[in-house]
This record gives structure tokens, sequence and C-alpha cells, in this order.
């Protein structure tokens, strides 16, 4: 059985953010509310940032651990997690107007199905288009595509989508490790079916981030444990609708040069500030 993206237990956060409430009588120099980072009922917030974060830099760093797989075919690396391919899976490799395009189609029997499309570009000097990657690449355009469907029992399922686009520079490949910046977005939709006694409840959850010049550090020989951010912002913005009932959240993550990052969260008039170390699991 595969098992879902990383963006799947991120999603399954975001589904208790509809449920946190509370706050302080502190107010912050914008006239926001004070939230005690550390109150019970902010834990779920806590969880689904946490998540947030090391979801979406896991996609971008364990690309930069070795952006040659993407091209070509032959040389592409599988997730151990995903196990061989066979006879009902479909793999494709194209080089189309300087993007090498890779679709993948994986299928777990008749439950579940997963689709990737993942297009790399490469730069050389002088902003030119190489067709492959090589140490003489300084710039690079990424764009992941994922969509995942469940069939549950009766009438639930759930559907899922990824897509992230981000944009490297200053790219520096090294022995031991890589470094450069990225910057791009990302937006992540969950769509859950499912059955109650008044009938089908259909709930929405939709997740989005920026990404603002954030730099990083990839070591190499570590692809499925990726570096860190180690300076820019991310900026979040989750959607959550269940039972017709939409809540929203946002959130400014700061990296420090030591791997940190600084949380700034946000809901309604309340406002939370904490830090933390992320994972990128």
């Amino acid at each position: 059985m595969l098992r879902r993206s990383c963006m799947a237990g991120l999603l399954v956060v975001l589904a208790f953010l509809f449920t946190f409430v509370g706050c302080s009588d502190n107010s912050t120099g914008n006239n926001k509310v004070v939230g005690d980072p550390n109150a019970p009922e902010f834990q779920n917030m806590k969880a689904a940032i946490a998540s947030s974060v090391d979801s979406t830099m896991s996609i971008m760093l364990r690309f930069a651990t070795n952006p040659g797989i993407v091209a070509p075919q032959d040389s592409m690396h599988w997730r151990p997690d995903w196990g061989v391919l066979n006879p009902a899976d479909t793999l494709l490799h194209n080089f189309v107007d300087g993007w090498n395009i890779v679709y993948l189609g994986l299928t777990t029997g008749s439950d579940y199905n997963r689709t990737l499309v993942d297009s790399v570009r490469f730069f050389i000097e002088n902003d030119a288009v190489d067709r492959y990657f090589s140490y003489h690449v300084g710039k690079m355009d990424f764009i992941h595509h994922q969509t995942d469907t469940y069939k549950g029992s009766g009438d639930s399922h759930q559907n899922s989508s990824a897509y992230v686009n981000v944009d490297y520079t200053g790219f520096i490949a090294g022995s031991v490790t890589h470094r450069g910046t990225l910057d791009g977005n990302g937006k992540f939709v969950w769509d859950d079916y499912y059955q109650t006694i008044g009938g089908t409840v259909h709930d929405n959850y939709q997740f989005i981030a920026t990404f603002n010049t954030v730099g990083f550090i990839q070591t190499t020989s570590q692809p499925w444990t990726p570096g860190m951010a180690t300076s820019g912002t991310i900026t979040l913005t989750a959607t959550v609708t269940t039972a017709e009932i939409e809540k929203t959240w946002t959130a400014t993550v700061t990296f420090s040069s030591t791997g940190s990052a600084q949380i700034t969260a946000t809901t309604g008039n309340t406002e939370y500030s904490y830090q933390m170390t992320p994972t990128y699991e």
C-alpha cells in the first residue's frame, strides 16, 4: 500500500483547525489580541503550521538534493515507499521547450491512485537552457503536480491535489552540500466526502504557501533527510470549510541562519508568536 504524500498529513491536521478558539487580554502594537501559543486550544494550529513548513520545504529540498534525477528518465530515483512499477502503472518522459517533463501514474488496486507530473528547466551561464543537470547549472525552475484519489467505504471518498511552482537562483552544487535560494508558490486542496445520518457531507481544505527568497542548504548524501532553510520567509494561508462553516488563518514563517523559524500566526483578531525548529519530514 502506498503511503500518502507528505501533504496528506498536513491536510489531516488542517481538519482540526476550525475547532480552535481562545485568546488572552493583552494586545499587540497592531491592535491584535495576544494569544498564548502554549494554550491547549492552540496546539492544533501549531501542529498544522509545523506540518505546513515541513511538507512544503521537503518537496523543494528533496528535489535540490539531486536535480538530475528528473532527467533523463533512466536516471530517475524513486522514493523507497513507492515500491516497483507494476503493469498498471505509467511512466513517461519528454523534453519540450527546455522543460524535462516526467509523468508517473501509480495504482494500488481499485481504491487508491496517485499521479505525479514533475517538470524542471536548467539554466547555465548567460541564462542558456541546458537539457540535463550539471555543475554549471546556477538557476532552475521546478513545477510539481500531484493528485491522489482514495475510494473509501460506501459513498465516502477523498480527492487531493498539490501544486508547487518555484524558481531556484544562486544554486551552487557541492560535493557535500548544495545551497541557493528559492521563490514561488504552492497550493494544496483536499476534498473529503463522507456519510452522516443527514446524507453526504463535503469538507474542503485549501492551503496556499508563498515562498519569499528562502535560502537553503541541502545535504546531498541524505536525499530523504533534507537540509534546512536559513533565511527568507514563507507566508501561509489556510481555509477550512466544514459543515458550511468557513475558518481562515494566516501565518508568516521567518527563517534564521541556524535553521530555526519565528512564527506569527493570526486568526480573526488574535495573534500568536513563537519559535519552532522545522524537521522537514
